[in-house]
């Protein structure tokens, strides 16, 4: 085998190499530094022998035919085309669409990864050289054969140079603290005297003059000083920056040596090292100085530098993007030009996923100049089965597209028509098959809502209402014709009827919201939102009630400086017949705003430097307000609408947290002090004694009428209290899964009723008087893929979707079936031992438990044997017809249930370095196998059921968010795009 790659070094045969029997025989690193060592271009290899490159790091451990079915995918990620299937493959790759990255190499992982340079030592082998951020190791490496070690300077390393040397050997200068020091490379051992400097450096580049001498530039703060490496002696004059120089770097433009300046303030400038006078880019520099002057296409000059995950190349002469180098995961910190044997020049690139890797800048190129977020770019893909025209399709959605295409199992094409989405990101469920004989898609999307398809007519069967995921605001909303309805806000604004149950969203740009009012204005009523994550400004918008379509929007800015995050709102009537906006801030800063224009009526004033948490508007017995203010402090304040100070309300022994006002004008609050009081807003004094509410905070507080208050607290309890007698009335209302962050009471045909909100999203709707409850929202998390189908005894089949808990929904009409119960993702469904369908989910100490779906009753016990906690989930019915469930775990196992008796069923499989994200059952004639993986996509691993034995193992370096497994193949959706695996039934 050795004769073998030393005949492709020596005469570019390798279309032998590719073509050998022996080929997933050879080391990996064997092959690759073959390639390093013959300076072929990397274009020109075979794309068996390309994609060994590509995947090097993966074959290690693996069999042949593992080894076969890697170079596969690398092909068709990184050439375009498969390499030939081998005999010793168990499963191939059928086809695949994946983004296309250019071919590179990966060097090895290095934790924090910050700096790095190439450097060529006297033995003529090219070494890199690299550190961390704040790191006082060095390591050099050969990218060829591999060989590393480390040395270790006195302080803090802030930069790397490659430095010729008198007697011919280039050295290695690391410059930390007031020191440079210089290293051989090819041993490790320092070489003379530190050099000292007058302060301690930031930064430190070498640059080449154009009489062929290398100088050191070294910064301290704002200054750059230039050095000679072997004397010390200064090299012209001080460069003066105007900010702090936090990274230098060395490029070529036009056959000049330039000094790249990276500031704090300054952004990135170019110096002539030799006059020290400022150069103008013929083009934009990006921020940084990490960048690299390579060969690239066609010969031309090009710059490299770093933009977030992507590699830009430029045109050192215009500035034109050439191309880019894609495939790094996080941002890119470094690049180095890398000199290799014959003459040509590499590129190696540092970044914060750790890794290091080497590419061919002469080689084909990627279009893209930015690289999105997983989950929004066009490649990261969820997969399902799908059904059409009777036969067995792949879906698939992509969450930039927002709509679910549909794919030919076995020529790869698209087919039908895309079905479009809804808002925001969209994610896939199982798909479920009707009476009828169709087969519906299931999807969910950033609305909270699960909605179902038919693919053949693209039209919606049914959905389910829209639900909140995080904190709510709600706000009674008044009509013309006396009726009320609900507006609540989380991360998007929805409008409710509470009486039938039904919502929509209203439009307005999506963003957390802390605060919501409704303020009558002539005509019509004006609804104000606070943006938890806006800086001195709101939303004032204007919906026709009627429609919910948007008349006018507008984001007001307030002037005031010390305005920060507007955090409660309140509708004030003034004296003149027009109702204010009012708002407090972060700051303790208050203000009254026209709901129509957002102007200021007076200028602000501030209740303090604490932040406001509530505000209240209080009716005096004149016809006037005023408005009472609860910031994080023991004191109410009220003001009027001037925003004069007329009093003050103490008594709180801890920070007041929510106030209302009963239907005669006296203020209640609530605070951590576990009390409930009451006030005279005239008097400016506490009625009554105090209502001790328990050892729960009480976050959020309403009026019911004249005689009761609710109170929510921080455990999720709702409570009725009897103002009169000082008591509380009845037991706790309980209902919701997080605390009590919002409490109104509206109206519904004429009888009172309490609508709280919960820090998970859902929203309850009370009778005061029966303590009957029901909810208005569909979903209180978003649904990504913790769907499952579920056969029902008679024959149907239903969806369960776990949110916060666990709900059932009929797929014709979006109804909820039953009561929720508890639970968590990841949800499976099996059938019980009396047929009656069950559903596997994971409890709150990470346990599986299994649930009847339809009464919501826990079955059996708790099923715990993982060293973590439950990742994922699956059923398996054996050839035996016996049902058995499969885990994964965060301990990166494997493992088989009998979910009847509640116990483990043989050892963990155990091979995953992570955690298990997915797990698929794929049926063979006579047996099961099972697909297991991580969501970080360390591996895909094939397990034999009845023996434990690992079959296949696919190691991945996309991270993977769905596997789906359509008729006889097993689709795999991960950043990179789809692919499909194909079992081998005839070996060739």
């Amino acid at each position: 085998m050795d004769e073998l790659l030393g005949r492709a070094v020596e005469t570019g045969g390798w279309a032998e190499v590719a073509g050998s029997p022996l080929l997933d025989q050879l080391d990996p690193d064997d092959v690759v530094a073959a390639v390093l060592r013959s300076g072929v271009r990397w274009a020109d290899l075979p794309v068996e022998v390309a994609a060994i490159l590509g995947v090097r790091h993966q074959l290690g451990d693996l069999g042949e035919g593992e080894r076969a079915l890697v170079r596969q995918v690398a092909g068709a990620r990184f050439v375009g085309t498969y390499p030939r299937r081998s005999p010793q493959q168990e499963w191939h790759l059928r086809w695949s669409r994946q983004r296309r990255d250019p071919l590179h190499i990966v060097l090895g992982r290095y934790d924090d990864m910050f700096r790095l340079i190439a450097l060529v030592p006297a033995d003529g082998r090219t070494m890199l050289a690299g550190n961390g951020f704040e790191s006082r190791e060095v390591w050099l490496r050969d990218p060829v054969d591999g060989g590393e070690y480390t040395v270790r300077h006195s302080a803090k390393v802030v930069g790397l140079a490659a430095v010729p040397w008198s007697d011919g050997r280039t050295l290695l200068a690391t410059a930390g603290g007031k020191t440079i020091r210089f290293w051989d490379p090819s041993t490790g051992d320092p070489v003379g005297a530190p050099r000292k400097l007058p302060a301690a450096a930031t930064a430190m580049t070498a640059v080449r003059l154009p009489d062929d001498r290398t100088v050191l530039a070294v910064s301290s703060d704002d200054v750059v000083r230039m050095m000679e490496p072997e004397t010390g002696a200064p090299y012209g004059s001080p460069i003066h920056r105007h900010s702090k120089i936090h990274a230098l770097g060395a490029i070529e433009l036009d056959g000049q040596a330039l000094l790249v300046v990276a500031e704090s303030y300054s952004g990135v400038n170019l110096f002539d090292p030799v006059t020290g006078h400022a150069v103008q880019a013929p083009f934009d520099l990006p921020y940084g100085a990490s960048v690299a002057t390579v060969p690239g296409p066609d010969g031309r000059g090009a710059l490299a530098t770093g933009n977030s995950e992507v590699i830009l190349l430029l045109d050192t002469k215009t500035g034109e993007h050439l191309g880019s180098l894609t495939g790094h995961g996080n941002s890119v910190r470094a690049v180095a030009a890398v000199p290799m044997p014959g003459g040509r020049t590499l590129l190696a690139s540092a970044s914060f996923d750790d890794t290091l890797r080497l590419w061919d800048p002469s080689g084909p190129l990627s279009s893209e100049t930015s690289h999105s977020w997983p989950m929004t770019n066009p490649w990261a893909t969820n997969v399902a089965s799908a059904r059409l025209g009777n036969r067995p399709h792949l879906a698939s959605v992509s969450g930039d597209e927002r709509a679910v295409r549909f794919w030919d199992l076995d020529t790869s094409l698209p087919v039908g028509t895309p079905l479009p989405g809804g808002y925001g990101r969209m994610f896939l469920g199982p798909p479920v098959p009707l009476p009828d004989g169709r087969t519906l898609v299931t999807t969910s999307d950033d609305d909270r809502v699960i909605t179902f398809r038919d693919p053949e007519t693209a039209q919606v069967v049914s959905s389910t209402p829209p639900g909140h995921g995080s904190d709510v605001a709600l706000a009674p909303v008044p009509l013309p014709d006396g009726r009320t309805l609900l507006a609540s806000g989380a991360y998007e604004p929805f409008l409710w009827d509470s009486i039938e149950g039904t919502a929509r969203r209203l439009p307005m740009n999506r963003g957390s919201i802390a605060a919501m009012v409704a303020v009558p204005v002539p005509g019509g009523t004006v609804l104000a939102a606070a943006r938890a994550e806006s800086y001195r400004q709101f939303d004032i918008i204007r919906w026709d009630l009627g429609t919910g379509e948007l008349i006018t929007h507008q984001l007001i800015k307030q002037p005031l400086s010390s305005l920060n995050r507007v955090r409660a709102l309140a509708a004030l009537p003034a004296s003149d017949g027009r109702t204010l906006l009012a708002y407090g801030d972060d700051n303790g800063v208050l203000g009254l705003a026209d709901p129509l224009t957002g102007a200021p009526e007076c200028p602000s004033f501030t209740d303090g430097a604490s932040a406001v948490v509530a505000l209240a508007a209080v009716p005096l017995p004149t016809g006037r307000y005023l408005l009472a203010c609860a910031s994080e402090t023991r004191m109410i304040r009220l003001w009027d609408e001037t925003g004069t100070l007329v009093a003050k309300l103490s008594g709180h022994r801890g920070r007041v947290r929510a106030l209302a006002v009963l239907p005669d004008g006296k203020l209640v609050s609530a605070g951590d002090d576990a009390t409930v009081r009451v006030w005279d807003p005239v008097a400016a004094a506490q009625v009554g004694p105090s209502l001790p509410t328990g050892p729960a905070k009480v976050l959020a507080l309403a009026a019911v009428d004249g005689a009761r208050i609710a109170t929510g607290d921080e455990n999720g309890a709702l409570r009725l209290w009897d103002l009169a007698q000082a008591t509380a009335i009845g037991a706790p209302m309980l209902g919701h899964s997080g605390q009590i962050c919002a409490l109104i009471t509206v109206e519904e045909e004429g009888h009172p009723r309490l609508v709280s909100g919960d820090g998970h999203g859902s929203i309850m709707v009370w009778d005061p008087d029966t303590g009957v409850s029901r909810q208005l929202t569909g979903h209180a998390d978003p649904v990504f893929d913790e769907m499952a189908a579920v056969t029902m005894p008679d024959g149907s089949t239903a969806v369960a979707a776990a949110g916060r808990g666990i709900g059932l929904w009929d797929p014709l009409t979006g109804r909820l079936i039953g009561t929720p119960f508890p639970g968590q993702r990841p949800i499976v469904a099996l059938p019980g031992a009396d047929g009656l369908p069950l559903v596997a989910s994971r409890n709150g100490r990470g346990d599986v438990v299994l649930h009847d779906p339809i009464t919501g009753d826990q079955v059996g016990r708790p099923m715990r044997g993982h060293g973590g906690a439950i990742t994922a989930v699956a059923a398996i019915v054996a050839p035996n017809g016996r049902a058995l469930l499969v885990t994964g775990g965060d301990d990166g196992t494997v493992r088989l249930w009998d979910p009847v008796r509640g116990i483990a069923i043989g050892e963990p499989l155990a091979g995953h370095k992570r955690s298990v994200w997915h797990l698929v059952v794929i049926p063979i004639p006579g047996s099961v196998l099972l697909a297991s993986a991580t969501l970080q996509g360390d591996a895909i691993k094939f397990w034999d059921v009845a023996t434990g034995a690992c079959r296949t193992t696919l190691p991945l370096d996309s991270p993977i968010h769905s596997m789906a497994v359509c008729a006889d193949r097993l689709a795999v959706g991960c950043d990179n795009g789809i692919l499909m695996l194909e079992r081998v039934t005839h070996r060739e």
